[in-house]
């Protein structure tokens, strides 16, 4: 957790909105690393997929 560290320091030191912002987005990153890791491919959705079976007209 070094992001942790690295984009947390300037935050509790700094004290910007840009600080803030960057350590916000690595808490953003790191709660959609569940969502980003398959484990079953076949229950993976794929947006592609969902797009043709709708607009097939056929």
């Amino acid at each position: 957790m070094v992001v942790l560290v690295v984009y947390g320091t300037p935050l509790i030191t700094g004290r910007t909105f840009t600080d803030l912002g960057h350590f916000t987005s690595v808490l953003i990153g790191l709660a959609c690393c569940p969502l980003t890791r398959g484990g079953d491919r076949e229950a993976t959705w794929n947006p592609a997929t969902w797009l043709r079976a709708r607009t097939h007209h056929g």
